[in-house]
């Protein structure tokens, strides 16, 4: 797979939608990951998975109470531990 588009939309902190929209770019991150493993290109994927870390971060820290926060936890504790999240059903 080559010319992979992510969305870089702008993420509104009071909006109803971005605890979901966090996690969401945060799974599409973490996916990433190991597409690019299989591409060989490791400088990004380890891009991709500093990248998931973080957003995974940012919703956890940011909206606590959301059903998205516990969510961000479970694919930000399976992306440090190095486990495949493209194809599994996180949700």
């Amino acid at each position: 797979m080559t010319g992979v588009q992510t969305c870089a939309l702008p993420i509104y902190a009071q909006s109803p939608s971005a605890p979901e929209a966090l996690y969401n770019a945060a799974s599409r991150r973490a996916a990433l990951i190991e597409i690019y493993k299989t591409e060989e290109q490791p400088k990004k994927s380890e891009q991709a998975r500093t990248q998931a870390i973080a957003l995974a971060q940012q919703l956890i820290s940011q909206y606590p109470q959301s059903d998205w926060s516990s969510r961000g936890q479970t694919l930000l504790y399976l992306v440090q531990q190095g486990v495949p999240t493209y194809g599994n059903v996180l949700e």
